[in-house]
């Protein structure tokens, strides 16, 4: 799985101040109208002398804590591979070498039967 986009955090900090009630900054208003036509945001009670305000949409609350539980994943994720790196485990990428190597095994006439050339191990 790859790591979250910049665009998926952006959004995140978005909707997380819309729902705090936090005003837009200057970058994130550019999201505005699309925010309010993919109904993730819907503008709110309008008073007199103030700018509309915006809420969360049930999809925007859910795409919110899906973003959220992503970034916890891939924090998670990143820990994991941190610790692995300094117990010396080997990292994934090192077992896919491994893997490669494996498949490098030359098989028998027999479909059964493997051979493994051990004079070249080391």
């Amino acid at each position: 799985m790859d790591p979250i986009s910049l665009e998926e955090l952006a959004l995140l900090d978005v909707l997380q101040r819309i729902d705090q009630g936090q005003p837009l900054t200057r970058h994130s208003r550019a999201l505005h109208d699309r925010l309010i036509s993919t109904a993730l945001v819907e503008v709110g009670l309008i008073v007199p002398g103030e700018e509309p305000g915006l809420q969360l949409t049930d999809a925007g609350v859910e795409r919110c804590k899906s973003l959220r539980h992503r970034v916890a994943a891939d924090t998670e994720a990143l820990q994991v591979l941190r610790e692995r790196e300094e117990a010396g485990a080997p990292s994934p990428a090192q077992t896919d070498v491994a893997r490669g190597g494996l498949s490098q095994i030359g098989r028998g006439d027999d479909a059964d039967s493997v051979t493994i050339d051990l004079s070249q191990a080391g």
